[in-house]
């Protein structure tokens, strides 16, 4: 409830113990609004998390998603930020796993096609957006759903290394809340694990890691700052 109402009700309570019940009946069936209200908990949880109390905003975006499910809310915001919190290491793979499976039906697959041109792919992806009315950044939805789906088991190797590309090169340093090294870190940690039991580990990681530097060096020639810090970190 808020705040001036709260002042204003407690103000007419003073002036008769008749309004005193009357207001208590109030502030509990605003209450139990709030309960029933995904919104409430949406609004919450962004709070913690700009404050990046991500354990408080956890709670109350696993809620959010609990009352929207049941309000047959299908706004994708109130699903991804789960995911969100997921890389900032609060809530289970239980949890988040859940998550994805009610959003999945409400968003369309990243396309996978390298090939493609670029207009069709920044066409895509502005269709996206709009249409699903989300404020995630859009380099950061394609990280966290692949991020998810490597820390849960559940994802191919050149699936991954397609899809992050177009993270990559729609990565914006003044709008993604993650930053460009962390995926350079997960395609590292995804080849590295997946070619553990190779007969030829050096030359496989060898191979794959010079894709990935590639695929910065790329976005580091169209100007993006951090992908150009990650080439001269750690791409001679």
């Amino acid at each position: 409830m808020p705040r001036n109402l709260q002042a204003a009700i407690k103000r007419w309570m003073k002036l008769s113990p008749c309004r005193t019940l009357l207001a208590i009946l109030l502030l509990a069936g605003s209450s139990s609004w709030a309960q029933n209200d995904e919104k409430y908990y949406y609004k919450l949880g962004k709070k913690y998390f700009m404050m990046k109390d991500y354990k408080q905003s956890a709670k109350h975006f696993y809620k959010c998603v609990d009352v929207a499910k049941a309000n047959g809310n299908d706004n994708p915001n109130y699903y991804y930020y789960p995911a969100m919190l997921f890389f900032h290491g609060e809530g289970k793979s239980k949890q988040v796993l859940k998550t994805m499976d009610l959003i999945a039906p409400l968003i369309p697959e990243v396309p996978s096609n390298p090939l493609d041109p670029d207009q069709k792919k920044i066409d895509f992806f502005d269709n996206f957006f709009a249409n699903y009315r989300i404020d995630i950044n859009k380099a950061d939805y394609i990280f966290l759903r692949y991020y998810i789906q490597f820390k849960t088991g559940q994802i191919e190797l050149q699936d991954v290394f397609d899809r992050l590309d177009y993270c990559i090169r729609y990565h914006d340093p003044s709008e993604s809340m993650i930053p460009i090294s962390e995926v350079y870190k997960l395609l590292v940690e995804i080849y590295t694990d997946y070619f553990k039991d190779s007969a030829d580990v050096e030359g496989y990681n060898k191979e794959n890691h010079a894709i990935v530097c590639a695929m910065f060096k790329a976005a580091a020639d169209k100007g993006n700052e951090q992908a150009q810090e990650v080439v001269q970190k750690n791409c001679p």
